[in-house]
C-alpha cells in the first residue's frame, strides 16, 4: 500500500488509478483478511487521509491553472482589493501560476472589472492592475464589493465550497447570489438554488437575521411557481435558520423540517436526494424525541450524501453519530464514526468538520487507554489539531472543550479515579485549571447559548462535585442546564440536572434522587450507565 501511495503521489495518474487506490486502502481497511485489523486500522485509516488530500489539492490545481474559473477571477478581486497589484504578488495571494492570473487579469480588464495594466509609479519594472472606477467606489468597510463574471450555477457551487472550507470565504458570493435570486428572467429553480447557497453562508457566518429574510424570499418563490421542491427548500431554510437563533422556536422549525420532508418524499432526481438529506441530518440534529430517533434519521440521511456523493454531507452525519455515541457512553462507535468522518473532512480541507471529528476522536482515544486499552495511538496529535482549528474559526469554546481533554489526559489516570475527595491532589489539580478554562469562555460573547460552554461547565461541575467543591459545582451545573433548556435540549438538561441535584446533597457521585425528576429517558438510561462508572460522567463531552 505505501509504495502504491508513493507511485500515485510522484506521477500524474489517471483518475481511475487514484479511484482504484482509494477503493483498495478502503477495503483493505473494512474488511481485513486476518486478526490485525486493530492494529493497522490507525495506519491504513492515515493513508486514506494521505490521499484524499491529494486528490482535494489536484482538484484545486486544476481549478487553479484555469483563467475562466470564476473562483480564480473571484480571488484575484479579492487580492487587488487587499493591496496586491503586481501579477507576482497576485498570483502568490491567489495560489494560481503566474501565467494563469497573466490570462485572468487579461479577461478581467476586458470585461471591464480592472482598469491596466500601467507602470508601476514606484518602480518602472512592473506592471499593476487597479480595481475599475466603479468598483473601487463601493469599497467600504463591511460591505461586500466582489463582483466577478460567472455562470448562475456556479456561484451557488463556489460558494458552498468555499464555506465548507472556512465560512467566512462564502462572503464574498452572497451579492452575486442575491443578485441571481432577483432576477425574474431566470429559471425559478437556479434562483432558489442561489439563494439556499446565499442563506447558508449568512448561517455560517452568525448572519442569521440576514439568512432569515434570505429564507422567506424562497418560501415566496416556492409559493409564485406552486413548485414543491422550492417550497421544501424555503420551509428548510426558514428552519435552519429558526433553530439556529438563541430565541427561535425550536419545536416549529421541526414542524417545519417535517413539512419539508414529505413534500420531497417521491421526488428521485438528484437535487431532491441532496435536499432530503441535510432535512433528515436537521431532524437528526434537533430532534426533541431523543437519540435512537435521531441516529436513524443520520443513517438514512448519510445513504442519501453517499448517493449524490457528497462527501461533506457523509462527513458531517459521522460527526454528529461520533458526538450521539459519545452521549450515550459508546466510546467504541463514537471512535470509528469520527475516524471515517475525519478522513472525509480532512482530505476536503473542511476545517470545522475536521476540528470537531479530531475532538471526538481524541476523547474517545483517551478513555480507551483509561480503560486499559493500549493499542491505540495517542490523542494529543487529534485533540491539538481540534484545538487549533477550533481557534482559527474562533469558536473559543469548542476550543477550550479541546483543552479540556488535554488537561484530562495529561494530569489523570485509572488510579486517579477510584477516590474522590480534597485529598486526591490530581483530581483537584484538573478541577482548578479546567474551571478557569471555562470562567474564560463565560465571560465571552454569545457563550449564554453556546452547546460547546454547556458541556464545558457541565464536565467542570463533575470536577468540583468529585473534588468535594460542592457550591462551585452546583453553580456550574446550574450555568450548564440553563443553556440547554434555552436550546431545548432534554438530554443535556437531564445530565445537568442530575449532577446537581447530586452536588445538592454533597455526594461525590450520582444519587437515585438524581434520577426522579428527569425529562429525557435517554438521560435515564446514559446516567443508570454511570452509576456502575462514576468515571463516566466525567468522560462525557
Amino acid at each position: 500500500m505505501g509504495q502504491a501511495i508513493a507511485d500515485v503521489l510522484q506521477s500524474e495518474s489517471a483518475e481511475r488509478d487514484i479511484a482504484d487506490l482509494l477503493t483498495d486502502l478502503t477495503q483493505s481497511r473494512d474488511h481485513p483478511t486476518d486478526g490485525s485489523e486493530t492494529a493497522w486500522q490507525p495506519v491504513l485509516s492515515a493513508l486514506l487521509g494521505v490521499v484524499r488530500q491529494y486528490v482535494h489539492r489536484r482538484e484545486l490545481d486544476e481549478a487553479a491553472g484555469d483563467p475562466s474559473n470564476a473562483s480564480v477571477r473571484a480571488r484575484i478581486l479579492l487580492a487587488i482589493q487587499a493591496g496586491a497589484r503586481r501579477p507576482t504578488d497576485i498570483a502568490k495571494t491567489v495560489g494560481s501560476p503566474p501565467t494563469v492570473v497573466s490570462r485572468a487579469l487579461r479577461i478581467l480588464v476586458e470585461d471591464g472589472d480592472l482598469r491596466g495594466p500601467s507602470t508601476d509609479p514606484n518602480d518602472g519594472r512592473f506592471r499593476i492592475y487597479e480595481l475599475s472606477a466603479g468598483d473601487q467606489g463601493s469599497v467600504v468597510p463591511g460591505r461586500n464589493i466582489v463582483e466577478f463574471r460567472s455562470t448562475q450555477t456556479e456561484a451557488a457551487r463556489d460558494a458552498r465550497s468555499a464555506a465548507r472550507v472556512k465560512p467566512a470565504f462564502g462572503l464574498p458570493y452572497v451579492s452575486t447570489l442575491n443578485r441571481v435570486g432577483a432576477d425574474r428572467a431566470i429559471d425559478a429553480a437556479v434562483r432558489a438554488d442561489s439563494l439556499s447557497a446565499a442563506c447558508m453562508v449568512l448561517r455560517s457566518n452568525r448572519a442569521l437575521t440576514e439568512a432569515r429574510t434570505v429564507a422567506e424570499q424562497i418560501s415566496e418563490l416556492g409559493d409564485d411557481t406552486g413548485d414543491d421542491f422550492i417550497q421544501a427548500v424555503g420551509l428548510y431554510e426558514i428552519a435552519r435558520t429558526t433553530v439556529e437563533d438563541p430565541e427561535g422556536d425550536r419545536a416549529n422549525a421541526f414542524d417545519l423540517l417535517t413539512q419539508a420532508d414529505a413534500l420531497l418524499k417521491g421526488q428521485e432526481s438528484n437535487s431532491a436526494a441532496m435536499q432530503r438529506a441535510w432535512i433528515l441530518y436537521s431532524k437528526a440534529v434537533f430532534t426533541p424525541t431523543g437519540l435512537s430517533a435521531a441516529v436513524d434519521h443520520l443513517f438514512e440521511s448519510r445513504t442519501l450524501f453517499g448517493q449524490t456523493q457528497d462527501r461533506y454531507g457523509e462527513s458531517a452525519c459521522d460527526m454528529v453519530l461520533a458526538r450521539f455515541y459519545a452521549e450515550k457512553l459508546d466510546f467504541s462507535q463514537s471512535l470509528q464514526s469520527a475516524r471515517r468522518g475525519f478522513e472525509f473532512a480532512d482530505g476536503g480541507n473542511f476545517v470545522r468538520l475536521t476540528a470537531e471529528c479530531a475532538l471526538w476522536m481524541g476523547s474517545a482515544i483517551r478513555v480507551a487507554l483509561l480503560s486499559g486499552v493500549s493499542n491505540h495511538e495517542s490523542p494529543v496529535v487529534y485533540l491539538e489539531l481540534a484545538e487549533r482549528r477550533f481557534g482559527g474559526l474562533g469558536l473559543a469554546s469548542w476550543a477550550a472543550i479541546a483543552q479540556s481533554e488535554l488537561v484530562l489526559h495529561g494530569r489523570l489516570d485509572a488510579q486517579s479515579l477510584q477516590t474522590f475527595g480534597p485529598e486526591n491532589e490530581k483530581l483537584v489539580d484538573a478541577c482548578s485549571t479546567i474551571e478557569s478554562l471555562a470562567q474564560l469562555v463565560h465571560d465571552l460573547p454569545g457563550a449564554s447559548s453556546s452547546w460547546a460552554a454547556a458541556s464545558l461547565y457541565r464536565r467542570v461541575g463533575v470536577l468540583c462535585r468529585l473534588s468535594g467543591r460542592f457550591e462551585h459545582a452546583v453553580r456550574w451545573f446550574d450555568l450548564a442546564y440553563r443553556i440547554h433548556e434555552t436550546r431545548r435540549d432534554l438530554f443535556g438538561m437531564s445530565i445537568a440536572l442530575a449532577g446537581k441535584r447530586s452536588a445538592q446533597h454533597s455526594v461525590f457521585e450520582l444519587s437515585m434522587e438524581a434520577m426522579y425528576e428527569l425529562p429525557s429517558e435517554n438521560g435515564r438510561d446514559t446516567l443508570n450507565q454511570i452509576m456502575k462508572d462514576p468515571a463516566l460522567e466525567l468522560h462525557m463531552v
